[in-house]
């Protein structure tokens, strides 16, 4: 898909503001609007505030490649622990009660 390439006066702050702007409109929950807030001012704080594509694309590359390897080990281990629990087994063992048997054999509860 190309992108239409728009000339005018817009900082990606503005754009920003715009989305944050239509995402409210869109009646998204609080929390999810002040995650897409709080991701993008940590974004916009280390870029250059340009529309230009080509910036764009290595500050977001440069943006990514900073997110530390720890953060996604430790929501892996989060989710883990979340699964090995009793109580989530429990829920799992209960639903599969209450549910019909269909093709969710693979599931592991």
């Amino acid at each position: 898909m190309r992108m239409k390439m728009v000339c005018d006066d817009r900082t990606l702050r503005d754009v920003a503001n715009e989305f944050l702007a239509l995402k409210k409109a869109q009646k998204v929950r609080e929390r999810t609007l002040s995650d897409y807030k709080k991701y993008i001012d940590k974004f916009l704080a280390q870029s250059q505030n340009t529309l230009d594509v080509d910036v764009l694309k290595i500050e977001i590359l440069e943006y990514f490649a900073d997110i530390p390897k720890n953060i996604c080990l430790q929501r892996l281990k989060i989710c883990a622990a979340i699964i090995r629990s009793k109580s989530f087994r429990t829920k799992c063992t209960l639903w599969a009660e209450t549910k019909p048997r269909t093709s969710t054999s693979w599931l592991p509860c």
